[in-house]
């Protein structure tokens, strides 16, 4: 029975020495990843990291067009057109462990989802030459034959059509214009912007002025806008003090000038 027992203590004994020395063998540990760099440099060009092909970012982007054309463009159906611009790393060797999103790849992930885009290629007319060296945009100046690529996609009816956008900065709208309007367009868009921002004419202007008047809660703002090389005569009918405090009564060439009146 003793040898029994002592037999019994040998073998835990041992069990705990066993343990002990494996909990104290050290862990191998894995090789550390290599890190990419922000930015790589190939053939002279300077290469960001961030482009790789993200699934779920083109998922969420997916949506959130696919909201824009269910709100706003239901009535535009076969004047939507996607192109997607390749990312310059494409041009490139790849650094090892990067490898950017192509723009094929990119497409088909959108084209998947939005069924109400015409797809545009125009990945097979860029070159690594119509990118910036130093920056990740491509260059305008080398866009011709993109810009016919998409206006021969679009045909002459919507290619050739006035481009004008509204947004909004500094507290009021911004309006741009794509395209050469003709004198008769012009005239009715800025009327238009002019209605849309509470600007009213303020009678006949002189030759060379364009003259009018912005309501506003506590005041009222009269704009003279000189667009002749000469300075031209004027004063405003009416209780109008001049903003800037000069008794002159003539806006500079190529100049403004504001008048206000408080509100009873």
């Amino acid at each position: 029975m003793r040898n029994a027992v002592q037999r019994a203590a040998f073998v835990l004994l041992s069990c705990a020495l066993l343990l002990g020395a494996v909990k104290w063998v050290p862990e191998q540990e894995a090789p550390p990843v290599a890190e990419l760099p922000d930015v790589y440099v190939s053939g002279g060009y300077a290469v960001s990291t961030e482009a790789a092909y993200d699934q779920r970012s083109l998922d969420y982007a997916a949506r959130k067009l696919q909201q824009l054309y269910d709100s706003y463009l239901t009535g535009n159906d076969g004047h939507i057109y996607l192109s997607v611009i390749p990312e310059k790393g494409s041009f490139v060797p790849a650094i090892e462990g990067y490898t950017p999103a192509s723009a094929q790849e990119t497409a088909d992930a959108l084209l998947a989802q939005l069924d109400f885009v015409r797809y545009v290629d125009i990945a097979p007319g860029l070159t690594l030459e119509d990118y910036y060296r130093t920056d990740p945009h491509w260059r305008q100046e080398c866009l011709v034959p993109t810009a016919q690529t998409l206006a021969q996609a679009a045909g002459p009816d919507e290619a050739f059509a006035p481009a004008v956008t509204r947004s909004d900065a500094c507290g009021g709208p911004v309006w741009y214009v794509g395209t050469e309007l003709c004198s008769g367009d012009l005239s009715a868009l800025v009327a238009s912007m002019a209605e849309r921002c509470g600007l009213h004419a303020a009678g006949v202007s002189p030759q060379g002025l364009e003259v009018r008047v912005r309501r506003g809660r506590k005041r009222d703002y009269l704009f003279a806008l000189n667009a002749s090389g000469e300075a031209q005569a004027f004063s405003p009918a009416g209780e109008w003090l001049p903003l800037d405090g000069e008794d002159s009564f003539s806006v500079p060439r190529f100049g403004v000038r504001l008048w206000y009146r408080e509100k009873e």
